[in-house]
């Protein structure tokens, strides 16, 4: 193909390469931008930290009469009143030095249970050192403890 468009004769040869090359790159820059509307809308949503009233967070509190930490699972927060909120957790027959060890227990798909419900002040429970290390969806055996 020749840069001219035309052949030896002066007929046109066709598109030129610089139409060619032009055609592609428009061609290219349309399908980045359709594809990058394609996307889901939720990964341009900021995903919310879970909380200590988030249903299914794993929480390492402090164990001040045995050291280390103790892990907890909240299954539901109950506001009772402006500001109080009662915590239903799962109370873990799991104990840790440290915040990193709590964070890979409650990784594991199957922790023994010390209590399976309890109801606590989520300001008590709060008032303790603690630290959300996981977040995992209740089961339906989960919800089904606080139905």
């Amino acid at each position: 193909m020749r840069a001219s468009g035309c052949d030896a004769g002066g007929r046109s040869a066709g598109p030129t390469l610089c139409c060619v090359v032009a055609r592609a790159a428009i061609t290219c820059a349309l399908l980045a931008t359709l594809l990058g509307l394609s996307g889901c809308s939720a990964d341009a949503v900021d995903e919310v930290p879970p909380t200590l009233e988030t249903a299914g967070v794993f929480v390492a509190r402090q164990d001040a009469l045995e050291g280390g930490y103790r892990l907890f699972r909240i299954l539901q927060a109950l506001r009772l009143q402006p500001q109080e909120t009662a915590l239903f957790v799962t109370v873990y027959a799991v104990r840790t030095d440290s915040i990193e060890q709590a964070r890979q227990a409650a990784k594991q798909p199957a922790l023994p249970p010390q209590a399976l419900v309890e109801v606590v002040s989520a300001r008590e429970f709060s008032a303790v050192p603690h630290e959300i290390v996981w977040f995992r969806s209740l089961n339906d055996e989960e919800r089904a403890r606080v139905r």
